[in-house]
């Protein structure tokens, strides 16, 4: 029971904490309302990350296709037009996810509150793994409690759980193939075909993932053999399920290919890359999208840009929005041994990540809340974090680090979770004379403008929304407060 007691508070705190931010509203909402009611900042369709996703599941569940024309006008501007049929610009593994989810809460009459659990039910899936791999580094209880509340609540992964984004479902599918192939893989074939399964499931999710998951395929590929000494000779160990595995996802590619061309007319022809549309009263304003392919996408020349965008920016940093993810540095070099090779493997996908996306022409992630990019990679970060939280147990001057800086990305992130993901960058910001930081979101607050269902079914004509926010600021900073210095251990706690 003790050891299953960790499981049961994290399960039963965080489902309380996405209960009170969940975005939306009762009902089944209609096109219409989608699209001119519900598409303002703060409300459930804020963006079209939403809207077009939505398009798609509508699609799917009324007319059995992945043309979206009867709902089309809903998506704009990340739609595009191709061989006569309007398609969502996102990929479609997210909306055939949450395609279930809608068709039961329809019939409660909840099928938005309902899809936009899906995301969230995937974050509490990813805190619990993180928990687990704490676990297996034998890192104290109190540790693996922090690093997993500290993804959940301390970066901007919760805004993005509270509505219908895909990064925190690709950021789980990542996960769950690093720790099998960490701890796991070895054991059976069934393991090392889910590494591979993942990983196609992720590029169905989200396109970048194909590049962000590699260095986990490549981590597992490297056992297909083994050379042992012995004696003057060597012993050379073929295993071949490394190299019969792969099958399934190149199966899977080979599908997303089919869809493709069925859709798009070619194999490589992505959704993203079809001629946008603006205006469906006017095809002819569509704009040709053949340079969003990721060779012609990528270029060294924006790295020092997308460095400053992701490091050091006021509108999008993580020093501003999500600090709590730097405290991997403490992490750093803790492991020793066999342990070393997957500190460097955990390492490896943010880094891959982040070399992404500093080379692309638009680091800002467009109009959102910090950088929403690297939110698929945050579950590692936050595991070195915890690593160096074990390190430094006995450092109250480093711990007194984690309690501010865990404590300030709570707040900046419970903002976002209770409001708008909607931030313009700066760069657009400037010319348009808006403010392109999270003071959008305090004053959305202090105008009693909260996008939570709970709050606004239940306490927003009672309760003023700063103390709404202050009540669930006050719990989060009591919680990491007693799971950062509570603990009696050493840093060689086992």
């Amino acid at each position: 029971m003790k050891k299953l007691a960790p499981y049961l508070v994290l399960v039963c705190v965080s489902a309380l904490l996405y209960l009170l931010s969940i975005r939306g509203s009762a009902g089944n909402p209609t096109p219409y309302q989608i699209e001119f009611e519900l598409n303002s900042s703060g409300k459930s369709f804020e963006t079209s990350q939403e809207r077009s996703r939505w398009a798609l599941i509508l699609s799917l569940y009324h007319n059995r296709s992945f043309a979206i024309d009867q709902f089309a006008s809903m998506g704009t501007p990340d739609i595009g037009y191709i061989k006569g049929h309007y398609y969502s610009f996102f990929p479609p593994g997210a909306s055939i996810i949450a395609l279930p989810f809608f068709a039961i809460g329809r019939m409660f009459d909840l099928s938005q509150l309902a899809v936009f659990s899906v995301p969230a039910l995937f974050a509490l899936a990813t805190m619990l793994l993180i928990y687990k791999f704490c676990s297996r580094f034998n890192l104290h209880w109190t540790v693996g409690l922090f690093s997993a509340f500290a993804y959940g609540f301390a970066t901007s992964t919760w805004a993005y759980s509270v509505t219908f984004y895909a990064h925190v479902i690709s950021g789980f599918l990542i996960l769950s193939g690093l720790y099998l192939t960490c701890f796991d893989a070895k054991r059976s074939f069934l393991r090392v075909a889910a590494v591979w399964l993942f990983y196609v499931l992720a590029v169905w999710i989200d396109y970048p993932n194909i590049f962000i998951y590699f260095p986990i395929a490549l981590g597992l590929s490297l056992n297909f053999i083994s050379i042992t000494p012995k004696n003057k000779n060597y012993l050379v160990d073929l295993r071949i399920k490394y190299l019969v595995a792969p099958l399934i996802f190149l199966a899977g590619i080979g599908l997303y290919g089919y869809y493709n061309f069925i859709n798009f007319g070619s194999p490589l022809a992505f959704s993203n890359a079809i001629p946008r549309i603006q205006d469906l009263k006017d095809i002819e304003k569509s704009i040709p999208e053949s340079a969003r392919n990721a060779g012609q996408s990528l270029d060294t020349r924006n790295m020092l840009n997308g460095l400053y965008t992701f490091f050091l920016s006021h509108d999008r940093s993580l020093a501003v929005y999500t600090p709590a993810t730097l405290l991997f540095l403490f992490g750093l070099g803790y492991l020793l041994n066999q342990d070393k090779k997957r500190e460097i493997l955990i390492l490896s996908v943010p880094a891959t990540c982040l070399t992404l996306y500093i080379m692309f022409g638009d680091p800002y992630g467009g109009w959102s809340f910090g950088s929403r990019y690297i939110v698929a990679t945050m579950p590692e970060l936050i595991i070195l974090a915890g690593l160096g939280l074990q390190r430094f147990a006995a450092n109250i001057y480093i711990k007194l680090i984690y309690t501010l800086v865990i404590g300030y990305s709570a707040a900046v992130n419970l903002m976002a979770a209770l409001t708008t993901n909607v931030i313009p960058p700066y760069v657009e910001a400037r010319h348009l004379g808006l403010d392109s930081t999270y003071i959008i979101n305090w004053r959305m607050i202090l105008g009693n403008h909260l996008s939570s269902f709970f709050y606004n079914t239940l306490l927003g004509k009672s309760v003023p929304a700063i103390m709404f926010y202050a009540a669930i600021g006050i719990v989060l900073i009591i919680l990491f407060s007693f799971l950062i210095w509570y603990p009696k251990y050493d840093r060689h706690h086992q």
